[in-house]
Parts: structure tokens; sequence; C-alpha cells
């Protein structure tokens, strides 16, 4: 496999099919019995894993958070976080910014941070640098899955990677979500190496190459049109993925139009409710139409 700079690759296969093992030989989590891994004609297994991953993000279906400050977690990744210089430096900037007198280097490192947020559209809950001295719970409580993607999504907008890996970012996300993320992702993706990992294959159809994996080895390899076309494994994917998709919208749809059956109900029986007439008039055409 050979993949080009600044181009976005996407890798698609059965549960086991070798994606996610693909995704840590390139962090350097495993080094690889046979053959090796490559990058600017670099052999990995002679690098240094820090200076590997310091050209590196990941973002994952499961968000990374800490029970830290929303400016630690941001900053969280860009540098040695048991340094104790990095301790002083954002120690010195929550101090600033708890007082509102900022260093000008400190007010420097704000503004980027601010201006991750804003590309990673997290700015609806971080509306201010003030926010940031905020606490998030423990893996992210208190947060929804949405603004959990968004936060790890600016920490690695922040750290501006020459490659970005992406491991099943948006599977976990409701539609509407999933649209905000992906977003966040276009201007997060731009000029710089992607490999993407998604069963939602709706969202890799632009990948410059989709690469189709089968137990540990490449199966076909191109963009959407011609897999769809050369390669029936693929086409019965993007199938299986629409049923998919489709079944849970049913589902979703069904629930809703419960829900509004209920409250219709509710405001007819309710005659202390002067909305009573208006709530039941209003959402009749939609319940009759389902």
């Amino acid at each position: 496999m050979t993949i080009r700079p600044n181009t976005k690759v996407a890798i698609v296969g059965d549960s086991g099919a070798g994606k996610s093992t693909l995704f840590q030989l390139i962090t350097r989590f495993y080094d690889p019995d046979q053959g090796s891994v490559y990058v600017d004609d670099q052999d990995l297994a002679e690098c240094d894993p820090r200076s590997i991953r310091s050209h590196l993000a990941m973002v994952r279906q499961d968000s990374d958070l800490f029970t830290m400050t929303y400016l630690e977690n941001i900053l969280y990744g860009t540098q040695d976080p048991l340094d104790s210089h990095t301790q002083l430096k954002v120690e010195s900037i929550l101090e600033g910014l708890k007082t509102g007198q900022l260093s000008r280097e400190d007010r420097d490192v704000v503004e980027q941070i601010m201006n991750s947020i804003r590309d990673a559209n997290a700015n609806d809950y971080i509306k201010s640098s003030k926010d940031l001295v905020n606490l998030i719970g423990e893996g992210g409580k208190g947060l929804s899955g949405g603004q959990k993607q968004r936060m790890t999504i600016a920490r690695a907008l922040f750290k501006n990677p020459k490659i970005l890996l992406l491991d099943e970012v948006t599977s976990a996300l409701d539609q509407i979500s999933e649209s905000i993320i992906q977003k966040a992702l276009d201007k997060l993706t731009k000029n710089r190496t992607v490999l993407i990992v998604a069963h939602r294959l709706h969202t890799i159809k632009n990948s410059d190459v989709i690469i189709v994996m089968e137990q540990g080895q490449i199966f076909a390899q191109g963009t959407h049109k011609e897999l769809m076309k050369s390669c029936p494994k693929y086409k019965t994917m993007v199938k299986a993925a629409k049923e998919t998709s489709k079944k849970k919208n049913n589902t979703k749809t069904a629930k809703i139009l419960s829900l509004m059956k209920e409250i219709a109900e509710e405001a007819k029986n309710n005659n202390k409710s002067s909305n009573a007439k208006q709530i039941t008039k209003l959402l009749a055409p939609i319940i009759s139409s389902s």
C-alpha cells in the first residue's frame, strides 16, 4: 500500500479485517512481524515513537477526554503532559484566564485554541476563552456524544498534524450530530494526509482512494465509482450500509410519531391547557399521514 501526501484514504472492511491494526502499525503501537512501514522513506521501526506521534493525531469513536479543564483537554497531546515546563505553562494560562492578565505569549496560545474550537464548531458551548477554565467530568461526563467529538477535533486542529487518523468518528452519532461533525472534519482534513476507517460508507464517497480489506489483506482499492463497478464486495457493503441506515431511521421515526401521539392525546384530555386544541390541530396531519 502506498499513500501519497495530502490525500484522503478510506479503509473499509468487515470486523476483524485489519483496519484498526493498520492504525496501530502507523502509530507504532505494534511493529510488523514481516515487512515495514515507511513515512517519508523512514522505517518507523527505527524511529522514536514520540517523534512519530508528534506528527500524528487520531480522532476515535470513543472520545479520549479527561477530568481536566477544557484548556488542558485541548492542549493534551501537543507536549509531554508530565514535563514540568509544560505543567507550569498550563498553570500560567489558567491563572491568566481567571485573573484576566495573560502574557502576550499565553494570549497567542489562547487565541489559537479558540480558533480551533470555532473550526471544530464547538463554540456553541465553549463561547469564550473564559469557558476554557471549566472542568470536564470523567470521560466527558456532562457532554453529549457530538460535543465530545468536537472537543477531540478541536484538540487535533490545535495540534495541526501532518497525518490524521479518523477511526469510526461518526458511527455512534445521530444524523444531526453527524452533519455538524462532518463540517468540522472538512476543515480538519484540509491540506494533510488523512486515513479514515468508517462503517458509514456515505461519509467516505469523496475519498481519493478507498481500500477494501479482508483478513489482513488488501482485497481491492480505487475510487467509490471505480469500486462500485469493479468490486462486488464493496457494492454489497454499500447496499448493506444503506439498508441498516434506513432501518435505524424508520425506528427513530416510529418513536417520534409515538411520542407525538402521546402529546396530542395528553393535550386533548387536558382541558386546562389553553393550547390543547392548537397542539392537536398541528400534530393531527403529521400523525394521520404516517
